[in-house]
């Protein structure tokens, strides 16, 4: 399912692969994530922060997704490296700003 996701119209296909990335299967979040990471859309960015916040609050134990996992798929998105979610949300602050206003 979510790799058809892929093949359906971009924005349609991001809102729910976004929705998936919060799925408690961790097999379905883990795909989301590997999904919207190749439709490289800034759009994702907020959600894949979010869920990076998530991920890092959770214990290290069997059936959660690893930060490394979202940190991946965030510099495939961006082409930036950042250590934890706190320091994307400080990126992706300073990048939203500038959008703005150019």
């Amino acid at each position: 399912l979510v790799d058809t996701l892929g093949f359906h119209k971009k924005s349609d296909a991001l809102k729910s692969l976004h929705k998936l990335l919060k799925d408690k299967d961790v097999h379905v979040a883990h795909k989301a994530i590997q999904v919207t990471a190749k439709f490289r859309s800034i759009e994702s960015i907020p959600s894949l922060i979010h869920a990076l916040r998530n991920a890092e609050k959770d214990c290290p134990c069997r059936g959660h997704i690893e930060p490394q996992t979202l940190h991946s798929a965030l510099n495939q998105i961006t082409g930036q490296r950042r250590s934890s979610a706190r320091e994307w949300d400080r990126w992706w602050g300073s990048m939203s700003v500038r959008t703005r206003i150019q």
